[in-house]
């Protein structure tokens, strides 16, 4: 089941993990344009979101990628939390939030985010 829409919160964390000089990949930032969420899945302390993209929007290197560097404090968590995006066969493949040891909340809300350092 694919779930059209991504949250304010996934696409601010997608176009900061995607943001140039962090990616360089142009073609992966357009993929935002047409990307669909197929799963959510709530882990307890973190969150999955599956991607669906279409074939033609692949980027030409097909090498799997992972960007990392996504961190973040949010109202409700003491730890803050951190973000990874996984690219696979040149498509947006998951996004990953993860708590250190809190419970994720159900409705992320009064966050602020932040690259660490740039991963070209």
């Amino acid at each position: 089941m694919t779930e059209p829409a991504l949250t304010d919160f996934e696409r601010q964390s997608l176009e900061l993990l995607l943001s140039s000089p962090n990616c360089a990949d142009e073609a992966l930032r357009r993929q935002m344009q047409s990307v669909k969420v197929r799963k959510r899945d709530h882990s307890g302390v973190g969150l999955f979101v599956e991607f669906d993209v279409p074939d033609e929007m692949a980027a030409a290197a097909r090498d799997r990628k992972v960007i990392s560097n996504l961190s973040g404090q949010m109202r409700g968590l003491e730890n803050g939390f951190g973000g990874v995006l996984y690219v696979e066969n040149g498509k947006l493949k998951t996004l990953e939030f993860f708590t250190y040891d809190e419970q994720w909340p159900d409705n992320p809300s009064g966050y602020s985010l932040r690259l660490e350092k740039p991963q070209t």
